[in-house]
């Protein structure tokens, strides 16, 4: 039997983070001029914040697995 705490988790992990990333692509600031920094340093801060969101999607991809196996391992166990 999955767990549907892990099952929720890394569903709702998958689709807010990828729903943050892609919203967080809209604030991106398009018209660049090589004279400003600061939009420079803005642009710089949100690629750090979505790949960090992407890094925890993608550790989060890892929790399906180990649900999946916990569930045949505890099913084994139950008819052994």
């Amino acid at each position: 039997d999955l767990s549907k705490r892990l099952n929720c988790i890394h569903i709702v992990m998958t689709f807010i983070g990828i729903f943050i990333i892609l919203i967080l692509n809209e604030f991106k600031l398009k018209s660049f001029d090589l004279d400003t920094l600061s939009k420079y340093n803005f642009n710089e801060n949100l690629e750090i914040i979505v790949y960090l969101i992407s890094i925890i999607i993608l550790l989060t991809q890892i929790i399906f697995p180990i649900n999946i196996i916990n569930g045949i391992r505890k099913r084994m166990n139950n008819n052994v």
